[in-house]
């Protein structure tokens, strides 16, 4: 989403994501739960594949996921 958290971040499609609060990233309904619950502003790191490199970034939470 244009302006969005992970607009801001600096992912682009295509980027993969590893890790996310340092844990893999998985198609977990109940971490993403406890992400979602978070306050605006919490910063979550994240670790991204992006053209065969790995990169650590930040995301800030802009709004509430809910």
């Amino acid at each position: 989403m244009p302006g969005g958290s992970a607009d801001q971040a600096g992912l682009l499609v295509g980027d993969r994501l590893l890790t996310i609060g340092g844990k893999p990233a998985a198609l977990d309904v109940a971490a993403m739960w406890k992400l979602e619950s978070k306050p605006a502003g919490t910063k979550i790191p994240l670790m991204v594949s992006r053209d065969r490199k790995t990169e650590r970034m930040t995301l800030e939470l802009i709004v509430p996921l809910r």
